[in-house]
């Protein structure tokens, strides 16, 4: 009886139906093309992801690295239902292929560098996704969904297509900057997930209105913010910075459960109306409205500051009882600058 067993090249890894590799000490340059119906890859170096590798649309794709980072070969496609790291990946990983489809991101964290995927599948994070010392990019997938953790020591950016980008109840999305961009859908949080950033953004603009509806939002900073709508609870105080937009015919609506809402020098909020529908300590903002529009303030509570002159569109007051409103460069007829409460 005699037994040959064939043993695949060592620098890659090629077609077989069902692939496993466990060991910590394999050390693979490349991996693919490879087709299998699961893929489990422990590796104790740098690894480039090369060709077709896939295990179908409801298999896994579970990469580890003890050193090194996880890259894409240009040209190169990765196809899963889900992506994973048990072991986690050393040195981030860059999966840049426009050619991805990934569905599900279970579990990736980077002890150091950044993690992108760049994906043409809705894509679903559901576990945890982390960047300990770099920056997080999820790019291009039609739509995208966080209902685990998204959390950058830098910058987490998602940029999604028609159906935005959705932030489910248990969600977690932080960063010093998070950053979200989408070509419709609009971004919508459910109640009860966290957006933690000292910046929010949006590269280019957010088609479809922000909803950020969360008590546990954390934002130190908003702007600069383009879309058709901005609502936003918020857990501290607000600074808006840069031009944040709900064009001329769009509502934005902040509020906040401690401390209030001012404006760096130099912003731009451009509203057909701004509101408060909880409440808010004290908002201070410079109408910038399109010339030919009124900019409503509505339902604001507590004191807020509006900064302008009478060069500007009118300020239209609407249902603001309760409210002291100060306005520096506004004199009134009876040469005051503060209107008190009541209805206009």
């Amino acid at each position: 009886f005699f037994l040959m067993i064939r043993r695949p090249p060592r620098s890659t890894l090629f077609p077989y139906t069902t692939l496993f590799r466990s060991s910590s000490n394999d050390g693979i340059g490349t991996l693919g093309p490879v087709t299998a119906t699961g893929i489990t890859l422990v590796n104790n170096k740098a690894l480039a992801v090369a060709g077709k590798v896939s295990a179908g649309t409801t298999g896994t794709i579970d990469l580890t690295t003890s050193s090194g980072a996880i890259t894409q070969v240009a040209g190169g496609t990765v196809i899963a239902g889900t992506l994973t790291s048990g072991g986690g990946v050393a040195a981030g990983a860059t999966l840049g292929s426009t050619n991805n489809a990934i569905s599900t991101i279970a579990a990736i964290v980077a002890t150091t560098g950044n993690i992108v995927v760049v994906d043409s599948a809705a894509l679903t994070v559901a576990g945890s996704l982390g960047a300990a010392a770099g920056s997080i990019t999820l790019a291009s997938a039609p739509t995208v969904t966080v209902s685990g953790t998204v959390k950058a020591s830098s910058t987490a950016s998602i940029a999604a297509g028609t159906g935005g980008v959705s932030l489910g109840a248990s969600s977690l999305l932080q960063g010093t900057t998070v950053d979200v961009s989408t070509t419709g859908g609009g971004l919508v949080q459910a109640a009860g997930g966290t957006v933690s950033a000292t910046v929010f953004t949006s590269g280019t603009s957010i088609v479809g209105g922000v909803t950020l509806g969360s008590v546990k939002n954390a934002i130190s900073t908003l702007g600069p913010v383009s879309t058709s709508g901005i609502l936003l609870v918020n857990s501290q105080a607000l600074a808006v910075a840069g031009l944040v937009t709900a064009s001329n015919t769009g509502t934005i609506d902040i509020s906040t459960t401690t401390g209030g809402v001012s404006q760096v020098a130099g912003g731009t909020v451009i509203a057909k109306v701004l509101t408060s529908t909880s409440s808010i300590a004290m908002m201070f903002i410079r109408s910038s409205s399109p010339a030919a529009v009124p900019f409503t303030i509505a339902s604001i509570v507590d004191d807020t500051w509006i900064s302008g002159s009478s060069s500007e569109p009118p300020v239209r007051l609407s249902d603001v009882s309760r409210t002291k409103l100060f306005l520096p460069n506004w004199v009134m007829p009876d040469q005051s600058r503060q209107i008190m409460s009541g209805r206009y």
